[in-house]
């Protein structure tokens, strides 16, 4: 791809997240996102709440984050409602010892985050299932379509399969301190098929 057509391409998905969500640009500059810093915190007994549209129709998924002890051994969000693991998390290390974050579920594993996430950084995200990963840009300050809180310093990743249209893409935007708040499934090319949103983060131990 030519770089002027990257150029558009990135801009393009940064007017359509702006029309999803709304930015602020007044807002204190944030400071660089960083991998652990913009990723789920690792605190016991937090109760993620997310608003999720998938197969036409609309429902709660609550997901419980459950850190092992040691953090390392096992962390998962557990789905409160099935008692299973929706995704289990962590941190590694990519081929070239860049720290990297973790979504998996049974049958993949996706490095969410990886390395210095500046806009237009790009990354393997997932080797076998062949998609790759680029920050199309950081906010200084998010509002999620139709709720009032607003989140400083959001990273927007675009992951996108080989082989599959450029116009079908999945976007998650992770929020310092508080991880993912909304992921939105994409299809040709402003077609949105499923989602998740953040409603709330509450402790419920």
């Amino acid at each position: 791809m030519a770089f002027t057509g990257l150029l558009s391409g990135m801009a393009m998905l940064a007017l359509l997240s702006m029309l999803a969500g709304c930015t602020v640009n007044d807002a204190t500059p944030a400071p660089p996102a960083t991998v652990r810093g913009n990723f789920f915190p690792f605190d016991n007994g937090l109760l993620y709440s997310y608003r999720r549209f998938n197969n036409n129709r609309y429902d709660t998924l609550n997901l419980l984050l459950n850190i092992g002890q040691p953090p390392s051994t096992s962390n998962t969000l557990i789905n409160e409602a099935t008692k299973l693991p929706y995704y289990h998390i962590g941190f590694a290390y990519d081929a070239d010892n860049n720290l990297a974050a973790m979504l998996s579920t049974d049958t993949a594993s996706l490095m969410a985050l990886d390395g210095t996430l500046e806009q237009g950084a790009t990354w393997v995200a997932d080797d076998i299932h062949g998609i790759h990963a680029t920050v199309i840009t950081q906010y200084d300050d998010y509002y999620l379509p139709l709720r009032q809180q607003d989140y400083a310093d959001v990273l927007e990743v675009q992951y996108h399969r080989d082989g599959d249209p450029p116009g079908n893409y999945t976007l998650r935007f992770f929020a310092r301190d508080h991880g993912l708040i909304l992921e939105r499934q994409i299809v040709n090319p402003e077609t949105e098929i499923a989602s998740l949103q953040l409603i709330s983060i509450r402790n419920n131990y």
